[in-house]
């Protein structure tokens, strides 16, 4: 298994993400079983789950992106999240579910959905692999998530550091020592 100097830990194997799209994939089942929602994925972090979840989803979806960022590239967050790329669906009146890695400050989440909302949907659900509460800056909770880990730098299976290590096919806690050699 290819693991790189700067990831301290496995923290979520491949076996247990698998697991956890399964169960990502059953909440959809279930609850839109006569819908058929939207699911916009927020790129690039989420390509990995999304590619996975979508093959185990019975019921017919409409699928889109939006690229909105707070990092910027970067290792911190920039002041304010931006709407990169928007949705090209019309989502008036549809049932959304947003699709992302990881919901840790909220803060982008909560542009997000202040953005759709102006869009009038009929309702829109959070559905995120890892879920980070104790990061949590603004009051907000996803419908659903495959995972809640404590307050760890993660990479992996889509979650990057400099817009490297999406690649990993597991979720690894960053060796922060590494931080400027990558």
């Amino acid at each position: 298994m290819f693991k790189p100097k700067y990831v301290k830990r496995i923290i979520i194997s491949s076996r247990r993400i698998k697991k956890g799209i399964k169960c990502a994939a059953k909440w959809i089942n279930k609850n839109y079983a006569t819908k058929t929602p939207i699911l916009i994925g927020i790129l690039k972090g989420v390509m990995p789950f999304f590619g996975n979840l979508l093959p185990q989803l019975k019921i017919n979806v409409v699928t889109d992106f939006i690229v909105i960022s707070s990092f910027k590239g970067q290792v911190k967050r920039q002041s304010k999240p931006t709407i990169i790329t928007n949705v090209k669906t019309n989502i008036t009146d549809k049932d959304i579910i947003i699709v992302d890695d990881v919901l840790d400050s909220a803060r982008t989440m909560k542009v997000l959905i202040s953005y759709l909302q102006k869009k009038k949907p009929k309702s829109i659900k959070i559905v995120v692999l890892v879920d980070k509460p104790n990061e949590r800056k603004v009051t907000l909770k996803p419908d659903f998530a495959a995972f809640s880990i404590d307050n760890v730098f993660i990479v992996g299976f889509g979650l990057d550091i400099k817009e490297k290590a999406r690649n990993l096919p597991y979720i690894a806690e960053f060796d922060q020592d590494y931080l400027n050699r990558i």
